[in-house]
């Protein structure tokens, strides 16, 4: 069968009159008064087809919808008379509640009753229960019925909704396994103009399905048929199968297991008869008749609904069939993931015979340099007196005669000889002196004609030098900006350029983007007002992922114009003559509007977009256009004429105005660039000028509006085009700007990942995205999700556990500090110990004499515990959870998949590493699929605005991680050879010093100590070996820095800082650049002298005034105290250093007011200080100093 394919870009519904498309609900109505029936839902999907053309599909049949609890007779009449009684109620409670007349035609709410089965998915539940579910017609009452519902306005009894927080787009897309930016299958439909013929070529599976077509074109061409491209890695299950060793019992798991064998004892002593899996669940009559939730989904096609209206379905005619969706599960042809067999893990868990390793002479000099004890290069700068902080004692010592240790003849010299005491116990590994001994000739000194050169050489380089005017004898230099660390490009770039690859293959998603940009003539300095000024040109630029236009097409002239407001029509012409591309000239200011109108429809992009869309683009014109002219702009630049749902304005929308934009436009989604920017991009601030200069390296000027204003009045020809080249550029420029962040190809790429529509990855929260997947898995399952109310989401039992982070050992460690990850330690409990809604049996302490779940009491089956006793895990928080044999939890289920397929797109980045486009392609991949697996936590712990939370699995969930990390760090820590140390802990991370050994040693134990703690936990938890720091400052919780080794062979380290000044957005750019500096002279020299005559040359330049405005809004003497000493301060009191000595000691520049001086000789005023009496050698406007002094005076 021919499928119609359209992908989903944009989704929304509305409200429409009955058509002959829509389902008849009732048998009493005929075709002729079915528009006298309530209006239904349509749902629009705006999207394109595989060969690029624009589609809006409309779907009918698809109604919002809930569940209660039915717990009546399960005979046919019965159940109609319930459900007639119910439909009744529903309808009359909600007109009451919105003050209608209940006999009108507009009182009717609900559109079908239906009565389903479905497995209660909170808690641990056997057999089938029974639900009721109600269709409704219109989405928009769905809260106020779940509210009527929980207070017990209906019937006169409290119901418990199912399912009734899911929105009703998702809840249409998770039955018919839709996914945004995805294709839409359908099987008959209706055109209303005609459409190429469809190229026939589905979330996890298509990402498998394009890593496969990739690797398989970087298959040599002899591979053997059937070969698998991806590696055994990838293939490895991430299930709950035991290791080897099976894990430690928790701390009270033998007190908890006693208690679960008394209360198995206690239910035998109530049963009457033996216990049995077969026979435990009895089966109430009728009850193969009555559909599943997952079969529930067609009730409203037209060959289940009609029979069960009585009515004889119609012949299948064409017109008749148009709009039913049939979802085709086809199987890939490739089934993986897959559990790979024994042979393969065998592969994979074998390591190799440890090789012989080589001493480089050039590595060897490098530890030693890194691993040298923080002294003062100069003697002066040796403290005389030994300084305390935070408990212990500091005596600094110089690297001069004085202060060298005695020779020691076997070549080793030990840390305290050096002054240095080690604060931990020395390792029994170091105490051997090496037997290794080799001789070398030594170089032979210089001869003199050698000498006499060296020496002429440096004298001709220190004549070269500008004078320099100093307070210390050593020459300084004062440019024009702090001097911060030399950066990996010299521009200090903070986003490397992105090259496009070949090796990046996707299939078009066919998303236009439309750029705007608008001039008005301003009022002096004021910005523009859409009540007083009038918009003089609108500038845009277009650019399609059609294949028929290339990606560049957006830099030539026929993909971008400007709108001119020219009475006369004489500018109109003179810019026609310009280069600026399509450019129209209209006499009014509503005919501009209506020509961009024009444009808009023309083109018909998906993304509308500007810098600032509110101020200066789509949101003027929309807001002059409704002030002025009273003309709905929103409704005009949308793809619907008729039920558009546009809206402007930051009263109706404040949450809009402040994340993302209040224009809504039906069929288009609206970009906000600068705050799109401020998510994506760290800076300091986020004009269009800093962005541009970071992430496209072009410098783009800024002109205020006032001066914008004056050019484009003047009768200057050259003065005019620099302002129309201006805003061209400008709009051209936000294109670049999401081109080259990928912002559009990336939220596409989420939206897929998630299954949510385009628009609600940047406007929904965590959970949504969370539901998107769990409701796709719980469907197939037949499980029914509970919607609680706030009330009873606030009533649930407060979160007791908390996660292990432990104080750091603040210290600089000048020795190796390896790190060490537990990998997805969160889901790999869920997943290890079979942690879930749905195998929840219970506390095995009552709480207040209640089994307590969440907001609910947890009613277990009698004896359900005497056959399940030898098949629970146990939590270290008291829960009681089943194990997977008997089933397997639904979030495990849905973790395993997200988890194995991120392993997969990993293992795929370690290959062509220097290609950036695709390293960034599939990092957005795995990166969409980390923020899923970790905020499933969250979904389970959200104490006040969750949707479905259960604090008890959340317990069990962090006291599981914190009970695992707490036996690695207490395993860690008894291995004696390893000698090691943890000295910080963080929920997940370990970090372990290892005093006295090398950069490999490091390494080799790293890697032992992550098998080791691997081994000791099921599967899939395990500890990866991150990185080693050489050397590093830890500060406080969350705050550290270090030199990074991520392999053994990485030569030059990478500067890591996590929590510092350097890494935040708050300080100041001097800040951060002398913090980044002297850490750096820390790590690779350990001299204080030379980091505090850094530090002292920084600040003179403050004090007189030599610096950048982009580095300080004000060079004041305050931003040392207050803003630059602290943080370097938290760090040097480790080594036992004090930066506010070093300030405080130094001699400052004294500036003297000139003016006043002067205003005292002049006047003959008398003279109050010392200083009256002096002249300055000094301007006093720009602090430079006179070339003839005597001259000026």
């Amino acid at each position: 069968m021919d499928l119609f394919r359209v992908r989903l870009n944009c989704i929304d519904h509305y409200q429409a009159t009955p058509t002959r498309y829509d389902p008849q609900l009732r048998n009493d109505v005929r075709p002729f008064n079915i528009s006298k029936q309530p209006k239904v839902p349509v749902i629009r999907v705006f999207g394109s087809t595989e060969t690029g053309q624009k589609v809006c599909a409309h779907i009918h049949g698809a109604f919002p919808y809930l569940y209660i609890e039915y717990d009546g007779h399960l005979a046919q009449d019965s159940v109609g008379a319930y459900i007639y009684r119910l439909h009744l109620a529903i309808d009359q409670a909600l007109a009451v509640s919105y003050r209608r007349n209940q006999f009108d035609n507009n009182a009717r709410y609900v559109a079908r009753i239906t009565l389903v089965k479905g497995v209660p998915f909170y808690g641990f539940h056997v057999g089938y229960k029974f639900y009721l579910k109600i269709y409704m017609f219109n989405p928009v009452v769905m809260t106020r019925l779940t509210d009527l519902l929980q207070q017990g306005a209906i019937m006169k009894r409290q119901f418990q909704p199912y399912e009734a927080h899911l929105q009703y787009l998702l809840q249409f897309m998770t039955d018919y396994n839709l996914y945004g930016c995805e294709f839409i299958d359908a099987s008959n439909t209706k055109f209303r103009a005609p459409v190429p013929d469809p190229k026939l070529v589905f979330s996890m599976a298509g990402l498998w399905r394009d890593e496969v077509k990739r690797r398989k074109r970087q298959m040599a061409p002899s591979s053997e048929p059937g070969t698998s491209p991806l590696p055994y890695e990838t293939l490895v299950s991430m299930s709950a199968e035991s290791r080897a060793s099976q894990p430690e019992p928790w701390l009270q798991e033998t007190e908890l297991r006693e208690a679960i064998h008394e209360l198995v004892g206690q239910e035998l002593d109530s049963q009457c008869k033996p216990l049995e899996f077969d026979s435990f669940v009895t089966k109430p009559p009728f009850e193969d008749s009555v559909k599943t939730a997952l079969q529930s989904v067609e009730d409203l096609h037209p060959e289940v609904l009609l029979p069960a209206l009585g009515l004889a379905p119609e012949p299948k005619t064409a017109a008749q069939q148009e709009q039913q969706l049939d979802e085709q599960d086809e199987q890939d042809e490739f089934n993986f993931p897959y559990d790979s067999d024994q042979d393969i893990f065998q592969a994979l868990f074998e390591r190799e015979q440890a090789k012989d390793k080589d001493l480089s002479a050039q590595n060897t000099a490098a530890m030693g340099a890194l691993n040298t004890p923080r002294r003062d290069s100069k003697e002066k700068d040796v403290p005389t007196r030994m300084r305390e902080y935070a408990g212990r004692e500091f005596r600094l010592r110089g690297n001069t005669l004085p202060y060298l240790p005695d020779f020691d003849p076997t070549g080793g010299v030990s840390s305290t000889s050096r002054g240095q005491k080690s604060p931990y116990p020395p390792n029994s590994a170091t105490k051997e002196p090496s037997t290794l001994l080799s001789w070398d000739f030594a170089k032979l000194p210089p001869s003199y004609e050698e000498v006499e050169s060296w020496w002429s050489q440096k004298q001709e380089k220190k004549q070269e030098q500008p004078l320099k005017n100093s307070f210390e004898s050593t020459p300084t230099h004062f440019l024009s900006q702090i001097e911060g660390p030399t950066p990996d490009n010299k521009h200090g770039f903070k986003y490397s350029p992105r090259a496009r690859s070949d090796k990046v293959k996707l299939e078009g998603s066919y998303m236009s983007t439309m750029s705007l940009e608008i001039h008005v003539n301003t009022r002096g300095k004021l910005v523009p007002n859409p009540e007083e000024d009038e918009v003089q040109c609108i500038f845009w630029s277009f650019k399609s992922d059609d294949p028929a236009n290339s990606s560049q097409d957006y830099l030539q002239a026929g993909q971008s114009g400007v709108v001119v407001l020219s009475e006369d029509g004489v500018l109109a012409r003179r810019m026609q003559k310009l280069d600026l591309g399509e450019v129209h000239g209209e006499t009014s200011e509503l005919d501009v509007f209506v020509r961009m109108v024009e444009i808009v429809r023309f083109h018909d992009p998906d993304v509308l977009t500007g810098f600032e869309v509110h101020a200066s683009s789509w949101g003027f014109l929309i807001e002059r256009a409704r002030l002025m002219y009273d003309f709905n702009l929103c409704d005009q630049f949308s793809r619907m004429k008729c039920d558009s749902h546009g809206k402007f304005g930051k009263e109706g929308d404040r949450w809009g105005f402040n994340t993302t934009s209040t224009i809504r436009v039906t069929g288009r989604h609206m970009i906000n660039i600068w705050r799109a920017m401020r998510g994506e991009l760290s800076l300091l601030q986020y004009t269009m000028e800093n962005i541009a200069w970071h992430l496209l390296h072009r410098r783009v000027p800024h002109y205020p509006w006032e001066v914008l204003t004056r050019w484009y009045r003047s009768h200057n020809i050259a003065q005019v085009i620099r302002v129309l080249r201006y805003y061209q550029a400008r709009t051209r420029t936000d294109l670049e700007i999401l081109e080259a962040n990928e912002l559009v190809s990336r939220t596409s790429e989420q939206a897929r990942v998630l299954g949510v529509d385009f628009f609600s990855v940047f406007s929904r929260g965590s959970q949504f995205k969370v539901e998107s997947i769990m409701f796709r898995i719980a469907k197939p399952e037949n499980f029914m999700l509970v919607s609680p109310s706030r009330k009873q989401v606030g009533g649930q039992n407060a979160l007791e556990c908390l996660p292990l982070v432990m104080e750091p050992h603040s210290a600089f460690y000048s020795s190796p500090v390896v790190v060490l990850d537990f990998q997805s330690l969160y889901p790999s409990v869920m997943i290890a110990y079979n942690y879930c809604y749905s195998t929840f049996l219970g506390r095995v302490t009552d709480w207040r004499g209640m089994n307590k779940m969440g907001f609910t009491e947890y009613r277990r089956e009698q004896g359900l515990l005497g056959l399940l006793e030898d098949d629970i895990n146990i939590s270290p928080n008291g829960m009681m959870y089943v194990k997977p044999e008997i089933r397997k939890s639904l979030l495990a289920k849905m973790l395993r998949e997200i988890l194995e397929t991120r392993v997969m797109v990993k293992s795929s980045m370690k290959k062509d590493k220097e290609d950036k486009a695709l390293q960034r392609l599939l990092n957005n991949r795995q990166l969409a699929l980390k923020l899923l697996a970790n905020v499933t936590y969250g979904y389970t712990s959200a104490s006040f605005s969750g949707r479905m939370p259960c604090s008890e699995i959340a317990d069990s969930i962090v006291q599981t991680a914190r009970e695992t990390l707490e036996r690695a760090v207490a395993h860690i820590q008894s291995i004696e050879k390893w000698a090691a140390h943890v000295v910080y802990g963080d929920t997940d991370s370990i970090f372990v010093y290892l005093p006295g050994r090398s950069k490999d040693e490091a390494f080799d134990i790293g890697n032992e100590i992550a098998d080791a703690i691997t081994n000791m936990n099921p599967r899939p938890i395990k500890l990866k070996f991150e990185k080693v720091y050489l050397p590093c400052v830890l500060l406080a919780k969350k705050r550290y820095v270090g030199y990074k080794y991520e392999s053994r062979d990485q030569v030059k380290p990478d500067f890591d800082a996590k929590g510092i000044e350097t890494v935040r957005r708050d300080g100041t750019p001097a800040e951060q650049k002398m913090e980044e500096k002297a850490l750096r002279m820390l790590f690779e020299s350990a001299d204080l002298s030379r980091i505090k005559s850094y530090f002292r040359e920084q600040c003179r330049k403050i004090i007189r005034g030599h610096v950048s405005i982009q580095d300080f809004c004000f060079a004041k003497e305050y931003y040392i105290t207050k803003n630059i000493i602290p943080p370097l301060e938290r760090i040097f009191n480790l080594v036992g250093a004090s930066v506010r000595q070093w300030y405080d000691e130094m001699p400052k520049v004294k500036h003297h007011n000139s003016h006043m001086f002067a205003a005292q000789r002049v006047g003959g005023g008398r003279k109050m200080t010392l200083e009256a009496y002096f002249q300055s050698m000094h301007c006093v406007v720009c602090s430079r100093r006179f070339k003839n002094y005597r001259n000026s005076t």
